[in-house]
C-alpha cells in the first residue's frame, strides 16, 4: 500500500512567521504615516491662521492701545474679540489670544477669543498661567528668538489637551507680545486610536489567516486507498472552515471600506468650511495683495485635498460595485465647449498653443453618461497643462458611427514632459503605486465601466497622447454645422 507524504512542519512554520512579520510591519507603517499626516495638517493650519490674524489686525502691535481699549470698554476692542471667536469657529480651533510678558516674567491676557463684554472681562490683564514656571517652554523660545514656535507635545491643563503655535508680535525690532493659536487634539487623538484599532483588527485577521494556512500545510497526512473517504470528508470540513474564514475577511474588508468612507466624509466638511471661509475673506475690501495670495493658497490647497477625498470615495464605490453609469441625452457642442473652454485661460501665463480639432460628421445629440466623460476629460486636460510649459496642447474629437451607436473618441496630445517607456504600463495602477496616481486609475475604471478604453502613448521629453474611446447611443441624425465647429475651435459658445 503506497502513501504520499506532504512537506514537514518547518517550511510552514517559517512561512507563518514571515507572514506575520510582514503584516505587522505594514500595519505599523500605515499608522505612523497617518499620524504624521494629521500632525502636519493641523500644525500647518495653525501657522496659516496665526499669519493671517497678525496681518489682519495691526492693532496687536500696539499693546498699549490694546490695553487702553480693554480698560476704557471701547467698542472696537470687543468687536475684534468677537471676530477672533469667528476665526476659532470657522477653523475648528480652541483659542486665539494675544499675551504680554510682565516684569515678573509672567504672561497676561491682552485680548482673547474666549472673552466677551459680558463674559469674564476680568480675565484681561490676569495671568495666562497661574505660576510663572508652568507656561510651556516654547513661549519663552518664541519671545526671545522672535521666531514662530510650535509646541512639540500637547499641553494638558484645565482647558484641554492643546497643541499651540506662538508667533512673536514685533514692533520696532522688539518683541512686545505673543499671538497664540491653540488647537484641541482630543478629536485627532480619538481618530488615531480608531485607526490603530482598525489596523490591529486587520493584523489579527492576517494572523488568523496565516495561522490557518500554516496549520493546514504543516499537517503531515498519509493518504491510503482505505482512507480516501475519510480524507474527502475532512477536505470538505476544511473547505467550510476556509469559507467561514473568507467570510470573516470579507466583513473586515467591508468594515475598512465603511471606515475610510466615514473618515473621508468627515474630513470633507471642515475642508468645505476652509474653502468657504477663504472665499468669504477674499471679498473684504481691506484685504491686501499679500492677504489675497495667502487666501488663494488656502483655497487652492483646500480644493486639492477635497478632490483627493472625492477620488477616495470614487475608488470605494468602484470596489463596492456601487458606482453606477447613468445614461441620459446630452448636447455634444455644449459638452465640447464645457470641457475645453476653461483651459484657454491657462495659456496666458505659458508659451503654449492650445488647439481644438473637431470631426465634421459628429452628431448634435448623444446618449451616455456625460458626467463621467467630463470627469475623465477634465483630469486628462489638467495633467496636459500641468506638465507642458511650452509647445502645444491639442484636443482632437472624432466619432465613428455604426448603426445607432457612435464611438466617441477624445484624443488629448501635449508636448510636455512625457512618460518613460518603462513606466507606461504602471500609470493606471491602483492606488497610485505607479506614476498616475488615484486620478488615472479612476479614469481607466470609469472608461471600462462605460464599455470603452483609455490608452496612452508617450516618449520622455517629447510629450504624451491619451485616447479615450467610449460607445454612445445616437440620439439624433443631425450633425454639428460648420459654423458651430468654427466657434468651438476658438473656444466660444
Amino acid at each position: 500500500m503506497k502513501s504520499v507524504k506532504k512537506p514537514g512542519m518547518n517550511f510552514y512554520l517559517i512561512f507563518s512567521v514571515m507572514g506575520l512579520l510582514v503584516s505587522l510591519t505594514v500595519c505599523t507603517l500605515m499608522f505612523f504615516q497617518f499620524r504624521s499626516f494629521t500632525k502636519s495638517s493641523y500644525l500647518g493650519t495653525l501657522e496659516r491662521v496665526a499669519t493671517l490674524i497678525e496681518k489682519r489686525y495691526p492693532i496687536l502691535h500696539d499693546i498699549e492701545k490694546l490695553r487702553e481699549g480693554a480698560e476704557n470698554d471701547e467698542d472696537w476692542f470687543w468687536e475684534t474679540a468677537e471676530e477672533l471667536n469667528d476665526f476659532v469657529a470657522s477653523f475648528g480651533l480652541a483659542y486665539i489670544y494675544c499675551i504680554e510678558k510682565t516684569k515678573d516674567k509672567g504672561y497676561v491676557f491682552r485680548i482673547s477669543s474666549s472673552i466677551r463684554r459680558d463674559y469674564h472681562p476680568e480675565w484681561l490683564g490676569s495671568r495666562v498661567w497661574n505660576d510663572n514656571a508652568l507656561h510651556p517652554e516654547e513661549v519663552e523660545i518664541a519671545y526671545t528668538t522672535q521666531k514662530t514656535v510650535f509646541s512639540t507635545e500637547p499641553f494638558v491643563d484645565e482647558w484641554g489637551t492643546l497643541v499651540s503655535v506662538y508667533m512673536p508680535i514685533i514692533t520696532d525690532g522688539k518683541t512686545v507680545g505673543l499671538l497664540g493659536v491653540d488647537y484641541d487634539v482630543s478629536y485627532i487623538n480619538g481618530l488615531q486610536r480608531r485607526v490603530l484599532i482598525f489596523l490591529i483588527i486587520s493584523f489579527a485577521a492576517s494572523a488568523v489567516l496565516t495561522g490557518v494556512l500554516a496549520y493546514v500545510g504543516s499537517r503531515s497526512v498519509v493518504i491510503t486507498i482505505e482512507e480516501r473517504e475519510k480524507t474527502t470528508r475532512e477536505a470538505l470540513e476544511r473547505k467550510t472552515e476556509i469559507e467561514k474564514l473568507m467570510y470573516t475577511i470579507k466583513e473586515a474588508s467591508e468594515t475598512r471600506t465603511a471606515f475610510l468612507s466615514n473618515i473621508s466624509n468627515t474630513m470633507a466638511n471642515p475642508i468645505n468650511n476652509i474653502i468657504r471661509l477663504s472665499s468669504l475673506l477674499s471679498k473684504y475690501t481691506e484685504i491686501t495683495e499679500d492677504h489675497n495670495k495667502n487666501l488663494e493658497m488656502i483655497n487652492d490647497e483646500g480644493l486639492k485635498l477635497y478632490n483627493v477625498i472625492n477620488d477616495i470615495l470614487d475608488i470605494l464605490k468602484i470596489e463596492a460595485g456601487k458606482l453606477k453609469i447613468n445614461l441620459a441625452r446630452y448636447n455634444l457642442p455644449k459638452f465640447i465647449y464645457d470641457i475645453t473652454s476653461p483651459y484657454s485661460m491657462l495659456t496666458e501665463n505659458k508659451q503654449i498653443q492650445y488647439r481644438l480639432i473637431i470631426d465634421n460628421n459628429l452628431p448634435v445629440d448623444l446618449i451616455g453618461d456625460e458626467l463621467r466623460i467630463r470627469q475623465i476629460c477634465h483630469h486628462l486636460l489638467t495633467n496636459a497643462f500641468k506638465y507642458t510649459n511650452e509647445g502645444s496642447v491639442t484636443v482632437h474629437i472624432t466619432g465613428r458611427r455604426q448603426n445607432d451607436t457612435v464611438l466617441l473618441v477624445v484624443k488629448i496630445i501635449d508636448t510636455g514632459a512625457g512618460i518613460a517607456q518603462n513606466k507606461l504600463n504602471s500609470i493606471f495602477i491602483n492606488y497610485g503605486q505607479g506614476t498616475g496616481g488615484l486620478g488615472l486609475y479612476i479614469c481607466r475604471q470609469l472608461a471600462e465601466m462605460m464599455k470603452g478604453t483609455l490608452t496612452v502613448t508617450s516618449e520622455r521629453g517629447k510629450g504624451s497622447a491619451f485616447t479615450l474611446a467610449v460607445p454612445q447611443k445616437l440620439a439624433s441624425s443631425e450633425t454639428i454645422d460648420p459654423d458651430t465647429i468654427k466657434k468651438l475651435a476658438t473656444f466660444k459658445n
